[in-house]
C-alpha cells in the first residue's frame, strides 16, 4: 500500500507543473568568468515521501558565466536531477527505485544595456525524458522558477529585462520581467505564451549577502481560471562573499495551492566560483 500511495503522490505532483523558462535571478553576481552550483533538497508535504527519499533525492543546476565583451555575457546552464527512493518503499513495485536525468539545458546572452539595467535572451533544448518520474517531479518542486527544464518534450525561448539598484548603505532591489515562448515538440506541437515576474530586497556587504522576494508566471494563451494557471514562489538568500568563492543557503517556498499540497519548501545550497 505504501509503494501506491507515493506512485499516486508523485503524479499528483507532476500534475501542478505549468512549463516556465529560466535562469537564476537570486544569486550574487560573480566576475568575468564564472561557475555556479545550486542544489536543492524538497521537503514534501506527505511526510511517507519524505521518508521514502533517500537524502541523495535532489535536483542540481551548474552555471557557466563568460564576460566576452565590453557589455556582453554567455550563459549556459546544465541541469539535472536524482530521484531515489529506497527499497523498504518500493513494495515491489518496479516503477519505483533510482533514477537520474540530464534536463533541458539553457544557453543564452545577457546584455547590459544601462547602469541598472541589462536584457537576457536565450533557448532552452528538449532533453528531459519523460520516462524519468521520480527525478523529474523532484526538479520540478526544487525550484517553480525553473519547472520548464524538467518539462520533457518542451522547446522554450525567453526575453527577460532586469532592473537592479544598489544604494550606498549596501541596500539593493531588483525587478524582472519578460515573455517565455514554449514549444511542443511531440506530435501536438502546442505552443504557449507566458510572462515571468520577479522582485527582490536585499543587503550586500563586502563578505555578506541576503535578499528575499517573490517570482512567478502568468499564462497568456492559456485558457480556464487564472488562480489555478499561475505559479508563484517566495524565496530567502543568505550567503558569503569571498575573493573568488561565494557559499550560500537558499529556501523556497512555493505560495500556489496546487503545489503547496504537495511540497512545504525546497532548502538549496549554492555555491559560486571564480576564475
Amino acid at each position: 500500500m505504501r509503494s501506491v500511495r507515493i506512485t499516486i503522490a508523485l503524479a499528483g505532483l507532476a500534475a501542478v507543473a505549468a512549463p516556465l523558462g529560466a535562469q537564476s535571478f537570486w544569486l550574487p553576481e560573480g566576475g568575468k568568468r564564472s561557475l555556479s552550483i545550486e542544489s536543492y533538497r524538497v521537503h514534501f508535504a506527505d511526510s511517507l515521501l519524505n521518508s521514502a527519499y533517500t537524502f541523495a533525492t535532489s535536483a542540481y543546476f551548474v552555471t557557466y558565466n563568460a564576460t566576452v565583451g565590453p557589455r556582453l555575457q554567455i550563459q549556459a546552464e546544465l541541469p539535472f536531477a536524482f530521484g531515489d527512493i529506497k527499497s523498504s518503499f518500493r513494495g515491489g513495485n518496479s516503477g519505483l527505485g533510482s533514477e537520474f536525468t540530464v534536463s533541458n539545458p539553457y544557453l543564452g546572452i545577457r546584455a547590459t544595456t544601462g547602469s541598472n539595467t541589462s536584457v537576457e535572451a536565450g533557448v532552452r533544448v528538449p532533453l528531459t525524458l519523460g520516462s524519468h518520474v521520480l527525478a523529474g517531479v523532484t526538479g520540478f518542486a526544487a525550484d517553480r522558477d525553473r519547472l520548464v527544464t524538467f518539462t520533457p518534450d518542451i522547446a522554450s525561448a525567453q526575453v527577460l529585462l532586469n532592473y537592479t539598484r544598489r544604494f550606498t548603505s549596501g541596500a539593493f532591489v531588483g525587478l524582472r520581467a519578460g515573455p517565455v515562448l514554449t514549444l511542443g515538440t511531440n506530435s501536438s506541437n502546442d505552443t504557449d505564451l507566458l510572462t515571468r515576474y520577479a522582485a527582490k530586497l536585499g543587503y550586500r556587504s563586502t563578505v555578506f549577502e541576503a535578499s528575499a522576494g517573490l517570482s512567478g508566471m502568468l499564462p497568456v494563451t492559456e485558457m480556464g481560471n487564472l488562480a489555478s494557471r499561475t505559479v508563484h514562489q517566495a524565496r530567502l538568500n543568505a550567503g558569503l562573499r569571498f575573493k573568488r568563492v561565494r557559499p550560500g543557503l537558499s529556501v523556497l517556498i512555493p505560495l500556489d495551492g496546487r503545489a503547496a499540497d504537495f511540497f512545504d519548501a525546497a532548502y538549496g545550497i549554492t555555491l559560486g566560483i571564480d576564475f
